[in-house]
């Protein structure tokens, strides 16, 4: 049988740091999706994930 416990603190620090940040980023998230419900906004956010994306960057964290 294989433990799942892990020896490295790092983990237990990580997940603190995501827990801390939930309230922001789920406000972050209410916030985009009422600008999505824009047309026009829309359209420029997705005219800008295309321009990241076509030069290597990312996309947009909530859209993908």
């Amino acid at each position: 049988m294989t433990s799942t416990r892990t020896n490295d603190p790092g983990v237990v620090q990580r997940l603190a740091g995501r827990l801390a940040s939930l309230p922001s980023r789920v406000a972050a998230r209410r916030e985009h999706d009422a600008a999505m419900q824009d047309p026009r906004i829309a359209s420029e956010h997705w005219l800008q994930i295309a321009r990241s994306t076509s030069h290597g960057g990312g996309g947009c964290e909530f859209c993908r």
